[in-house]
């Protein structure tokens, strides 16, 4: 493998609040991991995905009726 791999996060979703809060989570239960976040798969490079060993997608997204 290569260096620097699977020790990689991403969190993804729209609410700016569920990033932070998802990332908060992984630094204090898994320091080793470093987190980025983005607002949509698209936004994500092609090697950000492939250095990462773990995605956190929030499916829910924004809805409007409860």
């Amino acid at each position: 493998m290569l260096p620097g791999c699977c020790k990689n996060g991403i969190v993804i979703s729209k609410i700016p609040v569920m990033q932070a809060g998802l990332k908060e989570v992984m630094r204090t239960h898994f320091p080793e991991y470093e987190i980025i976040s983005s607002a949509s798969a698209e936004d994500l490079t092609l090697l950000q995905l492939r250095r990462s060993g773990l995605v956190i997608a929030d499916l829910a997204g924004e809805s409007e009726d409860p």
